[in-house]
């Protein structure tokens, strides 16, 4: 008696995690979350080209080989390179920036999940994955803010054709049940 209330601190990481969960239910939503992502993770690629130090660069590398050999084991490459992006946008010594990739990271290895369950050639999509993250990597070690939020946005665009490929052959499919 007379303790009155108690308020519990929520991370914001959490609350954007469960933000973008919610818009995800519906599917055309899905195209203003990959704009979203355009937005933010090109400038974080920027920011990143500018600060990031050997450790970063050095953390990339891990995540580049992790790619590599999950392919050359099999293995879906979805979870490890969606932390490529996180990895990137630590690299920016911007806690609010890293966080809020962060909260993408979960629908980003979903949305890697399903290309790879749905695309035709699995193989040769996992190895463009790998390509075009090595290709990221190298242009935000030449340091050059403009080049790398340019890659970024092309990177995410290739992967929201896809996206919408995939999202437009599951309509096509329930339209003709």
């Amino acid at each position: 008696p007379g303790l009155g209330c108690f308020v519990r601190s929520i991370s914001p990481e959490l609350v954007i995690n469960a933000d973008v969960l919610s818009i995800l239910l519906e599917k055309e939503a899905i195209v203003q979350v990959v704009e979203a992502r355009k937005i933010i993770e090109a400038s974080t690629a920027s920011l990143a080209s500018e600060r990031a130090t050997n450790e970063d660069f050095w953390r990339m590398e891990d995540i580049l080989t992790g790619i590599d050999r999950a392919i050359q084991r099999g293995e879906s490459v979805a979870a490890i390179a969606a932390e490529f992006h996180v990895t990137i946008a630590m690299a920016t010594h911007n806690t609010v920036l890293a966080k809020l990739v962060k909260s993408f990271q979960h629908l980003m290895s979903k949305a890697g999940v399903l290309l790879e369950l749905h695309t035709k050639d699995v193989e040769k999509f996992k190895k463009h994955e790998l390509a075009s993250h090595r290709q990221l990597y190298d242009i935000i070690r030449e340091r050059n803010p403009e080049n790398a939020r340019q890659a970024m946005i092309e990177h995410i665009g290739y992967s929201e054709a896809l996206i919408l490929g995939a999202l437009r052959a599951a309509d096509m499919a329930e339209i003709g049940k």
